[in-house]
């Protein structure tokens, strides 16, 4: 049987549309080109911005998110929130340096299930680098990355173009790399005198970080700062500072000029202040005393704060207590105070180790009242000056209430037998014994006692008539 051309479109158009009904139940977005072919797609994740615990995922519709270490199978049952101000799907606390799989897939319906997934991977960042050396041909550059130990980071270091621009501002981009210079340290050459220099790190390909360095200077021209002031111990009266020789030291409250008309003594490679006043912030000055030519004349400081003279707690770790704290002397200003949980962990042999959990919103003041849901836990409050800490305590756990006295006395006025109370007008009679069935002892006094002093009055009687018989 032939079907007519008319016929045969009809059918095509009918498969067409049956196609495009069975779409959802693969969980696919099905679109038709101009030549009539159909194809399904499901949006990659594209990443908005990272950071070293932080991915934004920019959501489209329709679809879900998740995120699992790299070789990880994806789990469905947690999904990423969607931050509905920015539309993306946010991924938080993960691990600096980190590889991780971002999977999405199309969300199930009540028609269909989920479509299959699609994934990409990135790489958590770092919090930052620091660098120890200084830009001069000769010296090396260390690289380090914060956090610290990170394993699997690969190193590139580059030549960096910098452009000056109008108002004193510059424009930098990439150069050229600098060839075999591929770890984290870099001895500077005679080649890159006046450059600037960069360095990048990643890891699994990609990039997670670069920092700027120079330009590289003559090492002739280069003039020494002196040894920043280093605070080896300290109390709330005292600072102990490591002395370098060459230099001269002298200690001023925070915010004054340094004083040099009396520097301090250095002895046996310290120098000590002493008589200070607690919770104060102090800054150390230190300068050559005869400087060279290659020597700055100008004087450098440590600021440091002063701890306090000790603190107590008044109130009872008790749910609906208040707790107050007073710090010493007490009418140190500036105190910021914060309260946290204590995470206690056990150890071996029943010893314990405590270590500082996460803070009390909101908890920021000397006084503290303890709420239901602080019940069982060890509380924390640290205090500080300047966002310097200058000492804690901790307190607890928290009890529901306070327990028994097992030492207070009962209350003499209340009867031990409430249905039978005694009666305060009746006296008591002191020649009746508690006991009637145990006679009282002579020497301690009643019925017995009578009997007894009329025996010895006759008994003294007869012994007085037997003398005076005897005589006559």
């Amino acid at each position: 049987m032939k079907l007519k051309k008319r016929n045969l479109r009809g059918v095509a158009a009918a498969l067409f549309a049956f196609t495009l009904a069975l779409a959802p139940l693969q969980g696919l977005t099905m679109t038709a080109s101009a030549e009539g072919e159909e194809t399904a797609t499901v949006t990659p994740p594209e990443i908005v911005m990272s950071n070293a615990e932080t991915i934004l995922v920019d959501a489209a519709d329709g679809q879900e998110y998740v995120i699992v270490p790299a070789g990880e199978e994806p789990d469905w049952t947690t999904l990423a929130p969607i931050d509905e101000e920015s539309g993306c799907a946010v991924f938080e606390n993960l691990t600096p340096a980190t590889e991780y799989e971002i999977y999405t897939r199309v969300k199930a319906t009540e028609d269909a299930p989920a479509s299959e997934a699609v994934s990409a991977s990135h790489v958590t960042g770092l919090w930052g680098v620091s660098k120890s050396g200084d830009e001069y041909v000769g010296e090396t550059l260390t690289i380090e990355t914060d956090p610290e130990d990170i394993e699997g980071l690969t190193y590139q270091w580059y030549y960096q173009e910098v452009t000056e621009m109008e108002e004193g501002y510059t424009h930098s981009v990439r150069g050229a790399a600098i060839e075999g210079a591929n770890s984290s340290t870099y001895t500077i050459a005679e080649a890159d005198l006046g450059k600037y220099l960069c360095v990048a790190i990643s890891k699994n390909g990609h990039e997670l970080i670069d920092a700027e360095f120079g330009p590289v200077l003559d090492p002739a021209t280069r003039v020494y700062d002196p040894v920043y002031p280093y605070v080896v111990s300290w109390s709330s009266t005292s600072l102990l500072v490591e002395y370098e020789e060459g230099q001269e030291y002298t200690i001023v409250p925070a915010g004054e000029e340094p004083d040099w008309s009396a520097p301090a003594e250095a002895e046996e490679g310290y120098v000590t202040f002493e008589d200070l006043t607690p919770a104060t912030a102090y800054e150390i000055y230190t300068r050559f005393t005869a400087p060279e030519s290659n020597q700055s004349e100008e004087a450098v400081s440590s600021y440091f704060v002063t701890s306090l003279d000790g603190l107590s707690v008044d109130g009872e770790p008790f749910v609906g207590e208040t707790l107050t704290v007073i710090a010493y002397p007490e009418d140190a200003e500036g105190l910021e105070y914060q309260w946290y949980y204590q995470e206690i962990l056990e150890e071996e042999e029943g010893f314990t180790h405590s270590v500082r959990g996460e803070a009390i919103e909101g908890a920021e003041s000397s006084t503290y009242t303890i709420k239901e849901e602080d019940l069982g836990k060890t509380l924390c409050v640290a205090i500080s000056m300047e966002g310097w800490e200058l000492d804690e305590t901790t307190i607890g756990p928290v009890l529901e209430s306070a327990p028994e006295d097992p030492d207070e006395p009962e209350n003499p006025d209340e009867p031990s037998n409430p249905d039978e109370p005694s009666n305060p007008d009746e006296p008591e009679n002191p020649d009746e014994p508690s006991n009637p069935d145990v006679p009282i002892s002579p020497a301690t006094g009643g019925a017995g006692s009578s009997l007894l002093y009329v025996i010895l009055l006759i008994s003294g009687i007869a012994l007085l008539l037997v003398i005076f018989f005897a005589r006559s």
